[in-house]
């Protein structure tokens, strides 16, 4: 597993744990924590940041959980992908992913992610809703927000989109499906 997870040369790990340490730096966290990429990232859940007052920087300390879990479980997917092949998209077994491919494939499950936790904030489900605050926390400094400033709630603006993720292939569509 830790093979699959960190050492593997075929594209994936090590494109995505290059991905995933960039936007952990865009979060202004310092660098990536050192150690064993696959101890780091299942030691995410008790990892601890501090604010400049020394408080806990309860959104980076999440931010850092969803990062490393979000990791790990794209290069596990994608050597599944890899490994079984899937007929539904006519991959044969054995076919190596792309490096554009596994990159796409961890931009798309980290804006999923994102899509997430401003969809749980909604007023409908009441006490079980997660507070703006934490999820404002959490995504900023890694968002671009335009023409939003920095500090305004962006959650349910339609705007937002992760720092550094690629253009989408042959744009974007509405719910419709259409253009």
């Amino acid at each position: 597993m830790e093979h699959i997870l960190t050492q593997c040369p075929s594209p994936g790990q090590s494109e995505l744990w290059a991905e995933a340490k960039k936007l952990w730096a865009e979060k202004g966290r310092g660098p990536w924590p050192e150690g064993n990429l696959l101890g780091v990232a299942l030691a995410a859940g008790i990892m601890r940041y501090k604010k400049s007052n020394g408080k806990r920087d309860l959104g980076a300390e999440r931010f850092f959980q969803i990062l490393g879990i979000t990791t790990l479980i794209s290069i596990w997917r994608l050597r599944c992908l890899s490994t079984i092949g899937r007929e539904s998209e006519g991959r044969e077994p054995g076919t190596p992913n792309s490096t554009d491919h596994v990159r796409r494939y961890w931009w798309k499950a980290m804006t999923a992610r994102l899509e997430l936790d401003q969809a749980l904030t909604h007023p409908r489900l009441d006490e079980h809703a997660l507070p703006r605050k934490v999820v404002l926390d959490t995504w900023s400094k890694v968002i671009t927000h335009d023409p939003l400033p920095e500090g305004k709630d962006w959650i349910g603006t339609g705007r937002g989109v992760l720092v550094g993720s690629p253009p989408p292939i042959g744009g974007r569509r509405n719910r419709r499906g259409e253009g």
